[in-house]
């Protein structure tokens, strides 16, 4: 008995052995076991194995003595048969420009190439022809909607002990044939993730979204393709009971994110309605929710990223890869949409259920920029820079590489703590000098720091195109301000304030740079153009009220400051203005009314007993004059005309 549960031992050892793809080591531990023992199973396995492994040096012409000593003992075993033959299988439509370059990237690896036409009206069949591939099939296929049948018709045409899946938008890159050569010497796996780098801009290759689906698999007529569009093979695999794992080294490239590509095809709407339909007909499947999210991402469609992004994380189970993304998804579409308090519980209750990764804590530091809690950021920030990208790690690798790093960047800006955000965002920039978002904290670090000259460069340039062009602008603005440029200052304020004409910050700036230039003209239009909103704001109507006054237009002054009187009959300020403007209009009883009623509110303005006194004077009101000069000394000791006035009253 213990015989049989030492043999049942070593197998199970042995086969994990082989799922390490430490075969020789698997073969050496039952190497005493017949191949009808217990172990007849991972046997079975290992023949195949040496078999394909011989195969694959003799076709390499390398020596493999190691290998090819173990096929020698596995010679005479019934399935040391080379099961090592690839397939690559590609359904077309009018790739032109893609498809030389995918078909050269597999010759040499792909022992057949089966491409599957299914309505080209381009160039591309021309192209194929042309190119003389060795070992393709061209074969047709009418589209009906879905890519599960356009892609297992072409598997239904191959002939490969092994699949590999490409797009004709990719490319395989040269460093990935030796993985690729590798996996195909072991049968006891039914398939294999490859990572796949999307590009998503047209001329910044660093601009990129890494995943790794399955791509290489067995060839078996009971594994298929599943799904309208975004189609998978894993489940059919997994039906199978067959081991999936991650290819290291092998890389396909797909340009066919690119946004040029993307409209060229129009492809967002296209996809759209087909994974609209998809959802429809089973609308319990968060992975299609999840592909609807990230659909309507790309289409910066926020509130429907949100809703499907929702769907996704209620309906995908925990260990599934696509939840952390789509709990990223959700929550930057919620903190997009101003409401970042929806975004913190969503990555919360997400780390309840076992997620805390780069992009939860990346996405909880942005939410909380968006509530001032730069402390709690940069404690959230800190930690999504802890983690590293791992052959497994699935989603935007620029977030690691940098963008993570521009956040921090941000953060510190906010705290005030100006140099080490300038040395992060630096750091940012050598890995990509053109992204706008890290050229935007720097100079607006610089900003915090007086910096103003340094800073103001980086404004001109991102206020001209970008998502960035309102908030760069006004910081160009307020380098000019810094640098007491008034004209320049003055003139994108106004800009800035019509672009958004809720934002009273920007007026009340544009306000301010324009009398300090001393242009009546800038002036007079900074107040009709906020004379011309619906609510008044009376601190700009008695502001107003004194630039109509300086300019003549006293019964228009009049009226702001009359306007503003009646917003807020408690602002001091509102009676000392219009008391300023009656006095010098000669009213002097109606100003002196006026002052009265602001001290009233403020007695503690010197300016406004000085002036009170001065219409009681003009009133032949002297004793009370008298009383209104000594209260304003008294406040202010040095008010020269106070104490000059108040002697006058006293000599006469």
């Amino acid at each position: 008995m213990s015989s049989v549960i030492d043999a049942n031992s070593l197998a199970a050892t042995a086969l994990q052995l082989c799922y390490e793809q430490k075969e020789v080591e698997a073969a050496e531990l039952i190497s005493d076991l017949e191949f009808n023992s217990e172990a007849s199973h991972v046997h079975d396995l290992l023949a195949t194995h040496f078999a394909s492994r011989e195969a694959m040096s003799n076709k390499l012409k390398v020596d493999d003595p190691i290998g090819a000593a173990w096929a020698k003992k596995y010679g005479d075993h019934p399935n040391f048969i080379p099961r090592c033959y690839l397939s690559a299988a590609i359904i077309v439509k009018n790739e032109e420009l893609h498809i030389s370059r995918c078909l050269k990237s597999l010759v040499g690896v792909a022992d057949e190439i089966v491409l599957i036409d299914t309505g080209s009206t381009d160039r591309t069949l021309s192209i194929v022809r042309y190119l003389d591939i060795p070992h393709l099939k061209l074969g047709k296929f009418e589209w009906t909607n879905d890519f599960s049948a356009a892609r297992n018709f072409a598997l239904e045409r191959s002939c490969g002990d092994w699949v590999l899946w490409i797009d004709a938008d990719e490319e395989l890159t040269a460093d990935s044939i030796p993985a690729i050569q590798r996996a195909l010497i072991r049968p006891h796996f039914g398939g294999f993730n490859v990572r796949i780098i999307n590009f998503l801009d047209d001329y910044n290759e660093q601009e990129t979204y890494t995943h790794a689906p399955i791509r290489l698999f067995k060839h078996s007529p009971h594994i298929r393709f599943r799904g309208k569009i975004h189609e998978q093979i894993g489940a059919s695999i997994e039906d199978q009971g067959l081991r999936v794992t991650t290819l290291e080294g092998a890389t396909l490239r797909h340009y066919g994110y690119r946004p040029s590509e993307m409209a060229r095809k129009d492809k967002i709407n296209r996809f759209l309605t087909m994974l609209e339909a998809e959802v429809k007909q089973d609308p319990t499947n968060g992975f299609h929710w999840f592909n609807l999210a990230n659909t309507f991402c790309v289409a910066m469609k926020l509130e429907e990223q949100e809703h499907a992004a929702k769907m996704a994380v209620k309906l995908l189970p925990n260990n599934d890869q696509s939840l952390p993304l789509a709990v990223q998804l959700l929550a930057a579409a919620q903190t997009s949409l101003g409401k970042p308090q929806a975004a913190v519980s969503t990555i919360q209750s997400a780390k309840e259920r076992g997620i805390d990764d780069i992009f939860s804590n990346f996405e909880l530091a942005n939410a909380q920029i968006a509530m001032g809690q730069f402390e709690d950021a940069l404690e959230s920030i800190e930690k999504s820079m802890q983690f590293e990208w791992t052959t497994d790690t699935i989603g935007d690798y620029t977030l690691y590489l940098f963008k993570r790093h521009v956040v921090k960047g941000q953060i510190l800006t906010g705290l005030g703590r100006f140099e080490e955000a300038i040395e992060i965002l630096d750091y940012a920039l050598k890995q990509q000098p053109e992204f706008q978002s890290a050229q935007f904290h720097r100079a607006s670090a610089l900003l915090g720091l007086g910096r103003f000259a340094e800073a103001l460069p980086a404004f001109q340039k991102l206020s001209q195109s970008g998502p960035l062009v309102q908030p760069a602008m006004l910081l160009q603005a307020r380098c000019h301000h810094g640098l007491e440029e008034w004209t320049q200052a003055t003139h994108l304020y106004s800009k800035c304030y019509s672009r958004n004409p809720d934002q009273f910050s920007d007026w009340s700036a544009w306000a301010e740079v324009a009398e300090k230039s001393g242009d009546a003209v800038a002036i007079a239009n900074a107040f009709e153009a906020f004379a011309a909103k619906p609510v008044a704001n009376h601190s700009v109507l008695i502001n107003w009220g004194r630039c109509l006054a300086s300019s003549g237009d006293h019964q228009r002054a009049l009226n702001c400051f009359s306007e503003a009187l009646k917003i807020a009959p408690d602002d001091a300020n509102a009676y000392f203005n219009c008391g300023d403007l009656l006095y010098k209009l000669g009213q002097f009883r109606d100003a002196a009314h006026l002052y009265q009623s602001g001290l009233q509110i403020e007695p503690q303005n010197s300016e406004g007993w000085f002036v009170f006194g001065n219409s009681l004077a003009m009133l032949n009101i002297l004793d009370g004059a008298e009383v209104a000069y000594a209260e304003a000394i008294r406040q202010n000791p040095r008010h020269k005309g106070a104490v000059q006035n108040l002697e006058l009253i006293k000599a006469a």
